[in-house]
């Protein structure tokens, strides 16, 4: 379901006293989205695109400093300066990580707060957002000829001449109207400053830096960017897809907002669906820990309830399977707790994957009481094992396959004699 047009526009204050207006729509307990707009533009430029979002997507577009209603500092018009602006939005809002998409230029800052700030990054969507503006002759002839030379009043011709070269098909009038009334709220120094800075930015080196999964967008009649820039780019950033929209220009966000919102919902929806199985299998392995580390080493017998199922089949290795449940870890683990004391638990090894997890693991203990009829020896012996671990929804074990080198672990006791020839 679409959400509705209206919005209503906040704004936060940053500790560098620098105000940004924003709109917030969406689920406040769906996945964060921010939108950063181009140089000259306003968080109106997503207008369209924020219609067409469904109300799971909790999105966020703001408009940055010195760019439409926001607050106009001298300086600070660097794509660093940006980039920390961001986290000082989403430090505001209290929001501890987000998919950050970069219309344009605002791709830039997208990724220089993606290199900056990983932990924060969900994911990356980079629409129309070129490699590098260092090599594009078009645009160093653009700031030579026109933009470095802007005086205020900005002509309004000339915003409207720059909007429309964006485009390869008509939007509506109204919007378009809309976005040359943004543009011309920001003075002719921040231009200048913003396409600076965007002309000094070194961050096409750093992409490789970006492990988050990275959506990439580009109209194939996009007048500024060719193909080889976004292949660069699609190829600078590691597991990033390049999507192309035949007929489209450059800002074919305004073009095709529907099919936008529609890529990035899909997108979204695609790597959260990752991003869970990953923190199931991480919340996994944490569990396992904790029968290693709470369990074993420190005798909280009670913590198997929160470890194991009520009920979890126990796969043996005659090839039966037995229903145990927490009493009977417990009563496992009393026994060897009993038996042999100095134990020394090392995991060697831990994989995830999907709802199990394998361990490889070696007990160094010392046999200090009775075991299973053998007394107590005083030797210091060494226990190897493998363990697999089936978990689920909800994050217990309700399955389990466990070989133990019993053999081995009497051997070490006296039970049972070394071979001929095998010295130990």
């Amino acid at each position: 379901m679409s959400r509705t047009t209206t919005h209503n526009i906040e704004s936060v204050e940053l500790p560098n006293r620098v105000r940004l207006p924003y709109v917030e729509h969406g689920d406040p307990l769906g996945v964060p989205v921010l939108f950063l707009h181009a140089i000259a533009d306003s968080w109106r430029s997503f207008e369209p695109v924020l219609s067409h979002l469904p109300e799971s997507i909790h999105t966020f577009a703001l408009t940055q400093r010195g760019h439409g209603d926001a607050s106009r500092p001298a300086s600070g018009y660097r794509v660093h300066d940006f980039a920390a602006d961001l986290e000082a939005f989403m430090d505001a809002l209290h929001l501890e990580a987000a998919v950050v998409v970069g219309g344009s230029s605002g791709g830039f800052i997208a990724r220089r707060f993606a290199i900056d700030n990983p932990e924060r990054t969900l994911g990356l969507v980079l629409l129309g957002s070129p490699a590098s503006l260092r090599n594009k002759p078009g645009v160093l002839e653009m700031w030579d000829s026109t933009i470095s030379k802007l005086t205020d009043p900005i002509s309004p011709d000339l915003v409207r001449e720059f909007a429309e070269g964006t485009l390869t098909r008509t939007v509506p009038q109204a919007f378009l109207e809309t976005i040359v009334r943004e543009n011309l709220k920001a003075p002719a120094r921040v231009w200048k400053d913003t396409f600076k800075g965007l002309l000094e930015d070194d961050s096409l080196a750093e992409l490789d830096k970006i492990k988050v999964p990275t959506l990439i967008v580009w109209g194939d009649q996009d007048a500024i960017l060719p193909r080889s820039d976004q292949e660069s780019l699609a190829a600078a950033i590691t597991g990033s897809r390049l999507l192309v929209y035949p007929g489209a220009g450059h800002a074919f966000y305004w073009e095709e907002p529907g099919r936008v919102a529609s890529d990035l919902t899909a997108f979204i929806t695609e790597f959260e669906a990752g991003r869970s199985n990953r923190m199931s299998v991480e919340r996994n392995k944490d569990t396992f820990r904790r029968y290693v580390e709470e369990v074993w080493k420190d005798e909280k017998l009670d913590i198997a309830d929160e470890v194991f199922a009520e009920k979890y089949l126990s796969h043996q290795s005659d090839g039966t399977a037995l229903e145990r449940g927490p009493e009977d870890v417990k009563k496992f683990v009393k026994e060897y707790r009993f038996a042999f004391s100095d134990i020394e638990d090392i995991v060697e090894d831990m994989i995830g994957e999907g709802d199990r997890v394998v361990t490889r693991w070696t007990l160094r203990v010392t046999h200090t009481g009775e075991f299973r009829g053998i007394p107590a020896t005083g030797k210091r012996i060494t226990i190897t094992g493998i363990g697999i671990f089936r978990f689920s929804e909800e994050g217990k074990v309700v399955e389990s396959w466990d070989s133990l080198d019993q053999l081995g672990m009497l051997r070490q006791l006296g039970v049972i004699p070394e071979p001929e020839g095998v010295e130990t």
